[in-house]
């Protein structure tokens, strides 16, 4: 190992001045699972309030244009100021090669040991350690030699979703002094994992559909001169096709008469133009090989090309939600996107509703779901020169927060603290789950196993539907214990 680890108790004599500080303010970036409470007398910009923070301007002298598109285009998540006007940055960047552990929580202390050492090796000067005080976090420290200057950096650096995250530190010249230390501490305590990045009930929206496949003709058809009397040439041709029809261009001699053939039978007459420029639509190809045949016809003269065509007749395209539709509301949308001019029906059992398709080729129903359970409709599309396609669609429909409280207070009526109004107080890690430290309002403080912290936070009123799980010792006291089943905050 190149880098070294430096003990804890040196660096830790660092960082005794770190802030107490109360929260000002949140910055959330949910999509990416992380939160950010913002210490009184700090700054943080994400790449969403960049451009609506006035008071950045002010204090970091940057427009807003120009600091949105700084963030947005340096993958940086949050940049933060402290008080003293100090710089921080908080990241992602990929693991190490051949490590895909995803959550820190999930290491052993040997597996610690290795995401440490693959760590260091990224730099020759680099030294860190796992920060006991900060369960999760690990410590880098590099300091490389640029132009005669030292450039340091300092990070707080820990696992989650497959991802590091990284809240660091950037300066050249001297090395950082215990304020900025002590910043740098408290910032990444002062990010919050939210446990998940993703609501499995998101809805899908026209913008989230994949794009629609539509199948382009391929390939060269080898064409055949037959007659040579009066000068012929057409285009390349596409030895095969998806669609029943096919446009066909040429230069022939001026203004002479022109007839093509399918299958061995003329279908239709026309002229090339006064510059022997022609064109024509060739239409009702078969399925599977078609022979096309154009002719050039001068008096008693002929020029006459012949190439096969193979027409695969496909479904017609349709873009939607992949997968199964997980949704908890009562009417839910559906959207989809196809040929402009398909007819789309849905159906369920025996009734069948028609689908209006816009101009852009996509369409949306709003589809009735009483109450919880799996229900299937059939999406049927036709179109001229296309298969029919007929495809299911399943969406399992869950109960509503509201219909889940309902359901949740009938079934515990009969125990006395498992519907509580109150405050959450806190929320953390113990023993790696997200517990909500909530404070009810008959005076006792519960501590809430949550699956994760989205749609939650500090300092939010509201009512928690919990099972009781006895308690447990916390701070040096004895505190209740809980599973959350749901909160609900107050209007």
């Amino acid at each position: 190992m190149r880098g070294k680890r430096i003990t804890a108790a040196v660096l830790t004599a660092c960082f005794l001045a770190m802030t107490t500080a109360g929260v000002a303010a949140v910055s959330s970036l949910e999509s990416h699972g992380v939160r950010f409470y913002t210490p009184d007398g700090w700054l943080c910009l994400s790449v969403e309030d960049a451009a609506f923070n006035t008071d950045a301007q002010t204090r970091t002298g940057v427009p807003f244009d120009v600091m949105q598109s700084y963030l947005r285009n340096s993958g940086i998540l949050f940049y933060v100021m402290d008080a003293s006007n100090n710089v921080f940055t908080f990241r992602r960047e990929a693991p190490p090669a051949g490590l895909t552990e995803p959550d820190v929580f999930s290491l052993t202390f040997d597996q610690k040991n290795i995401w440490l050492d693959a760590c260091l090796l990224k730099n020759s000067t680099a030294k860190g350690y796992w920060d006991d005080a900060m369960p999760g976090f690990f410590y880098i420290e590099t300091g490389t030699e640029k132009q005669g200057l030292t450039q340091w950096n300092l990070s707080f650096k820990t696992l989650r979703y497959g991802e590091v995250f990284s809240f660091e530190f950037e300066s050249f010249g001297a090395y950082p002094n215990k304020n900025v230390l002590s910043s740098l501490r408290t910032g990444a305590e002062s990010v919050l994992f939210l446990a998940a990045k993703d609501d499995k009930h998101a809805s899908f929206g026209i913008e989230s559909l994949p794009d629609l496949d539509i199948m382009m003709p391929e390939g060269v058809a080898e064409q055949k001169v037959q007659r040579s009397a009066v000068p012929l040439t057409l285009d390349p041709i596409p030895s095969i096709v998806y669609q029943n029809s096919l446009y066909v261009t040429g230069t022939t001699q001026p203004d002479v008469g022109m007839r093509y053939y399918l299958n061995g039978k003329g279908v239709e007459r026309f002229r090339a133009d006064a510059n022997g420029q022609f064109g024509i639509m060739i239409r009702h190809l078969k399925e599977g090989r078609n022979v096309l045949r154009i002719d050039a016809i001068d008096g008693g003269k002929y020029g006459v090309i012949s190439m096969p065509v193979i027409m695969v007749k496909t479904a017609v395209p349709v873009a939607l939600p992949t997968g199964e539709i997980i949704t908890d509301l009562s009417l839910y949308t559906l959207y989809g996107r196809t040929l402009p001019e398909a007819v789309v029906t849905i159906s369920e059992k025996k009734k069948a509703t028609s689908i209006p398709v816009r101009a852009d080729g996509s369409f949306a129903i709003s589809i009735r779901l009483e109450s919880a359970g799996h229900y299937t409709f059939t999406l049927t599309l036709t179109a001229e020169e296309y298969k029919k396609n007929t495809l299911p669609i399943n969406i399992q429909r869950m109960m509503s927060q509201q219909e889940r409280a309902e359901s949740f207070r009938k079934e515990m009526s009969g125990i006395s603290d498992s519907v509580l109004p109150g405050v959450i107080a806190d929320l953390l890690y113990i023993n790696s789950r997200p517990v909500i430290v909530f404070d009810a309002d008959n005076g006792e403080r519960y501590l809430v196993e949550a699956d994760n912290f989205l749609c939650i936070d500090k300092q939010m009123r509201g009512v928690m539907l919990m099972i009781p799980a006895g308690d447990t010792e916390y701070a040096g006291q004895r505190a209740k214990t809980a599973r959350m089943y749901i909160f609900e905050p107050s209007p």
